[in-house]
């Protein structure tokens, strides 16, 4: 046995690992199957880019592009079969007009509906069709639809730049000619939230939930409303109902996740953020930011930090605010005094795109600060924001009676920080204004007698000593 030489068969032939299209399209419908969207693309591609006149896989691809969101590069493929495959393939056409009516070119998503309609009228999708072309309200409707993304895309930027009141005057106009065009709703409601016209903003949105019931972008904007106020048990009610949902649509599994992710509640963030990152979602940096501290916070640490180099590659300001980074989140906390200063000098300077865009502004303090400055640049009269309302005349008045500047306002703002913290109660501007000016020409070694501090505040040198004593005790 042991001496025995195998022969070898003469036959046999060294094959090279060469796939041939049929096998990377198999392998992309098994990607596709698992939900694995980006892969399946990927094989798919492979597939046809060895079969580029395989109709059934262009098909295929075009499908999978658009559950990635990637309608353009679908219609592309699309019209290739059309144009250089097969002419008369007619689902190609409701496919195109799905796609135009996810873009908002709703004439062109009419366009296609209707050759779908007059080539198929009784084919596979003609009731799919026929909803499309309800939604978009026949050709009258259509012609219209146009001036509806313009009106609405002005709005949004308006709303983004400060400038409210402009934008509700474009969002009602909106409202009353497309009464069922919900996120003119909800955006109507983040306007009236940011000039602090908070009873205003959850009408809106009980009106939204009264006239579409369930709607989620409604929902979710109610939700941050209550973050931002503080309101516990409300917060507790609604996401009793919003965790039990597991939305279809990928822009409101984003929706959503982020929300979730922004009131803390990472359990169910990870839950709704996660599973679009499995389908190949391609996310902007927010997605992955929170994708990450939703990753963190549960334990998934590996992952977190994984997902974090994409926000740094999308994003790279993120850098130092790592959900890990301990000593970043406590810097955060330390830095909430400068925080307050800039929201102060915001609205000094009427900057009311900074305080609705800028996203660094993440505790309670700094909310109600936000809010504050809102509302009194929009001629508000503010409520609720007791300590805040105090804090900046404070400030006015150290800046209007002496000469010291921002330093100055900004070593009162870190005692009002503390003072916030220990919950202190606010009176006496005058002298908080005295005590504050007194101990910090003493800490930058300049003379000053409590005497002199108090004449040029207009209070008495008992009450003053009474106001330093406590802030003493603030300088921590």
């Amino acid at each position: 046995m042991g001496n025995r030489k195998v022969k070898k068969d003469e036959d046999s032939k060294i094959v090279s690992f060469f796939q041939d299209s049929a096998t990377f399209y198999r392998w992309g419908l098994k990607a596709y199957q698992k939900g694995d969207l980006q892969s399946a693309s990927k094989f798919v591609k492979r597939a046809v880019d060895l079969d580029p006149y395989n109709e059934e896989m262009i098909c295929r691809l075009a499908s999978i592009y658009t559950e990635l969101g990637k309608f353009q590069k679908s219609n592309e493929l699309l019209t290739y079969i059309i144009e250089h495959i097969h002419p008369h393939s007619v689902e190609c056409y409701y496919f195109l007009a799905n796609n135009y009516a996810h873009l908002g070119l709703f004439h062109e998503a009419y366009k296609h509906a209707m050759i779908y309609k007059e080539k198929a009228p009784q084919g596979i999708f003609s009731v799919e069709n026929s909803d499309l072309l309800e939604m978009i309200e026949m050709e009258e409707e259509a012609e219209h639809s146009d001036d509806l993304i313009v009106k609405q895309e002005k709005a949004r930027s308006l709303l983004e730049n400060g400038q409210f009141q402009e934008s509700i005057s474009i969002l009602k106009e909106i409202i009353t000619d497309y009464p069922e065009f919900w996120s003119a709703y909800n955006n109507l409601a983040l306007a009236y939230f940011y000039l602090g016209e908070v009873e205003k903003a959850k009408d809106m949105i009980s009106l939204v939930l009264r006239k579409n019931p369930g709607n989620l972008h409604a929902l979710c904007n109610l939700l941050v409303f209550f973050y931002y106020e503080g309101d516990e048990a409300s917060i507790s009610m609604l996401v009793e109902k919003l965790k039990r949902v597991y939305p279809l649509v990928s822009e409101h599994q984003y929706k959503l996740g982020a929300t979730f992710a922004l009131i803390g509640f990472y359990p169910h963030a990870f839950k709704r953020l996660h599973a679009l990152y499995r389908k190949g979602f391609e996310g902007d940096d927010t997605f992955y930011y929170w994708l990450a501290y939703s990753s963190y916070f549960i334990g998934h640490y590996d992952f977190a930090k994984k997902i974090w180099k994409k926000v740094l590659y999308l994003n790279p300001r993120k850098e130092g605010s790592e959900p890990w980074n301990m000593k970043g989140l406590n810097e955060m906390e330390n830095q909430v005094p400068e925080r307050l200063l800039s929201i102060y000098f915001a609205m000094k300077m009427d900057e009311r795109a900074y305080l609705v865009n800028e996203q660094e502004f993440e505790t309670r303090l700094e909310r109600e600060a936000v809010q504050y400055a809102l509302s009194v640049l929009n001629g508000k009269r503010p409520t609720g924001f007791h300590a805040v309302h105090f804090a900046f005349h404070v400030a006015d008045s150290l800046m209007d009676k002496t000469s010291e500047g921002k330093e100055l306002v900004l070593f009162w703002f870190r005692l009002f920080k503390n003072a916030f913290k220990f919950d202190i109660k606010f009176r006496n501007v005058n002298a908080w204004s005295a005590a504050v000016y007194y101990l910090w020409m003493k800490q930058i070694g300049k003379n000053i007698t409590q005497d002199g501090a108090a004449n040029h505040f207009n209070i008495s040198k008992a009450t003053l000593s009474k106001y330093v004593r406590v802030a003493k005790k603030l300088k921590m």
